[in-house]
């Protein structure tokens, strides 16, 4: 084993390099598993549920071809949707009372 090292310290491994890679300044990229393409790193996010939602969100998930996180993702810009329609409506609601104020 050190007859080894003596070896590699023997070798010429090349030039010392004088400036570091660009690769340092670029930002972190990580592959998505769904689509292989590159997207920015995304946050991990925890938290628990109960045992019959895990099993139904994962059912969905497979019957769709899809994560689960993606599923969860969609479910939020439905929910977002959900939201602004309700919000109109009440808006529209409102301004009934305020005519007659």
């Amino acid at each position: 084993m050190v007859n080894k090292w003596k070896k590699l310290r023997k070798q010429n491994l090349g030039q010392i390099p004088q400036e570091a890679s660009a690769n340092l300044q670029a930002p972190e990229l990580a592959p998505s598993r769904s689509t292989n393409k590159i997207n920015p790193r995304t946050k991990p996010l925890n938290f628990k549920v109960s045992e019959e939602f895990y099993w139904q969100l994962k059912d969905l998930a497979l019957k769709e071809k899809s994560l689960m996180v993606e599923l969860v993702e969609k479910s939020l810009e439905c929910y977002k949707q959900h939201c602004s329609e309700s919000s109109q409506a009440s808006d529209k609601e409102l301004e009934k009372y305020r005519k007659i104020i």
